[in-house]
């Protein structure tokens, strides 16, 4: 069975994508992945070395630009598919987000026997969109109307979607979540990086992913010299370089240059020894976006911290109250207050027994539930039922 992927930009930064990637191929099919080239060497490019089997073959089309070439890189890209399509007559199309599924459904249009999958990782809405957007849109309503499956990360999303697209089926709900299997751990490449600075705290403290303003990057480092511990902070994650530049120096000018450590870019196992090697994860979003509003299970930041067994403190935003109130996995805060951010930290490295129990929680909830395994295995099954026909569902 062949199984053809399609995502316009680089999957090496979404394991929604690279996970089933995987899980396909353990079930024996052959996996062929188009997507955009980045413009650089991914920072998680480990992913893929020595982490996909030889029956993954991939399909980098363009140059990962902006501007100009990016419609030249898309008009490239759905010509590619079309093509491998043609080529390939897959089983089953699997298109990501807008433009990846925009591009599975016409490639869809040239194989139709194909099962049709919509995986989306965000949701953006119609209203006001231009008109490019606006064309890609109608393709992806359609399309989703036509799929056997159509998936979201969050509830929330699914249903803002379901009402714009004016499907008849709830869309299925797959949370973004770390495998069981990975073998991914503390190997000491962090010590290494920061010269032994860090074996001098008692605590660290990481925020894992994107640096930029939506995601409270500010209000954490001014929360700083409101701690009450010895205890450093991790930024780790990709920004544009004004606002890198502009949160080293709110860092310089809190005199927290020995407290403060910055990693804008890192390899895939130094990724994954920073996780194992902090105690406290950070997952704040600032609300007003619909995806930060439906983050809980959507986030890899803490789907990330859950299968570190580590407490994490979250936005006060419904979605994610109601996580903390039903999985008791760390504490509520106010993003855009430091003050708020500081408290809770406290709070959750000054009580011992409840910091054990945080812990724990986590590696419950990973285990029982968010778990990729868990997520995906229900719609893997039925991808791969020889029985399931090609009616949405």
């Amino acid at each position: 069975m062949r199984v053809f992927i399609i995502i316009f930009t680089d999957p090496a930064w979404h394991p929604a994508c690279v996970f089933p990637m995987q899980m396909f191929a353990e079930a024996g099919c052959s996996v062929h992945v188009l997507y955009r080239a980045p413009v650089h060497h991914s920072p998680t490019q480990g992913v893929y070395t020595g982490k996909l089997g030889s029956n993954i073959q991939l399909h980098p089309v363009g140059s990962g630009h902006s501007g100009g070439s990016s419609m030249l890189d898309f008009q490239l890209f759905v010509v590619r598919a079309m093509r491998l399509s043609r080529r390939l007559k897959p089983s089953i199309i699997i298109g990501y987000d807008l433009h990846g599924f925009a591009t599975a459904f016409i490639a869809h249009t040239i194989h139709p026997s194909a099962k049709l999958v919509y995986h989306s990782l965000d949701v953006t809405s119609i209203k006001g969109a231009n008109l490019q957007i606006k064309l890609l849109k109608r393709l992806e309503f359609m399309g989703a109307r036509r799929a056997q499956h159509v998936i979201f990360p969050a509830t929330g999303r699914a249903d803002f979607f379901k009402s714009e697209a004016h499907l008849q089926h709830d869309p299925a709900i797959v949370k973004n979540c770390q495998r069981l299997n990975l073998s991914d751990y503390k190997r000491g490449m962090l010590n290494e990086l920061t010269q032994g600075k860090l074996s001098g705290f008692d605590r660290i403290v990481l925020h894992l992913g994107s640096l930029g303003t939506s995601l409270a990057i500010q209000e954490i480092v001014q929360s700083v010299p409101i701690w009450r511990g010895n205890w450093a902070l991790i930024l780790m994650g990709t920004g544009s370089e004004s606002y890198l530049s502009h949160i080293r120096s709110l860092v310089s000018s809190l005199n927290l240059e020995d407290q403060v450590f910055i990693l804008p870019t890192a390899t895939y196992d130094l990724w994954y020894d920073t996780l194992h090697s902090a105690h406290l994860g950070l997952a704040l979003y600032k609300a007003g976006d619909i995806n930060y509003d439906y983050m809980a299970g959507s986030g890899n930041k803490m789907g990330l911290y859950l299968k570190a067994g580590i407490p994490s403190l979250v936005p006060n935003i419904p979605d994610f109250a109601a996580f903390i109130e039903r999985y008791r996995t760390g504490e509520v805060v106010e993003s855009i207050n430091p003050q708020s951010i500081a408290q809770a930290i406290n709070k959750i490295f000054s009580d011992a027994e409840q910091y054990k129990q945080y812990c724990q929680n986590a590696k419950d909830a990973f285990a029982s539930e968010f778990n990729f395994e868990h997520q995906y295995e229900p719609v893997l099954r039925q991808l791969l039922s020889p029985t399931l026909d090609n009616n949405p569902s």
